[in-house]
């Protein structure tokens, strides 16, 4: 079973509707590399995940897409981007950073105790 991917998906419904890259770029004022990048699912070439879903929304419209429903089937996407981005969970970091405040502390108050 071959199920569509996301871009592929508005890539044939631009191409049924006969509509080309260049023209939806015009129309949409949005960069044909960008468009590409959307139709190839290469989002990290985005500057972020609110142009994407910008870019999304004014594809489809421009299409003639539903767009309300386009942008339910990206979430799921931008979901699993928001995942891969989070840094990995380090209890390391977080003792280096508590105690290098520790330190910091002693010696601010070290600092005060010898002024006073």
């Amino acid at each position: 079973m071959n199920v569509e991917t996301f871009g592929a998906s508005l890539r044939r419904e631009r191409e049924l509707r006969k509509i080309s890259l260049a023209e939806v770029a015009e129309g949409t004022r949005i960069h044909p590399k960008y468009l590409e990048a959307i139709e190839k699912e290469q989002f990290e070439k985005l500057p972020g995940l609110t142009f994407l879903k910008g870019y999304v929304r004014a594809y489809g419209d421009f299409v003639g897409l539903n767009v309300e429903e386009l942008m339910l089937r990206l979430e799921p996407l931008i979901a699993h981007m928001r995942e891969e981005e989070r840094p990995p969970h380090s209890s390391k970091k977080k003792m280096f950073v508590l105690g290098l405040g520790l330190v910091f502390l002693v010696a601010g108050v070290f600092l005060f105790l010898r002024g006073c």
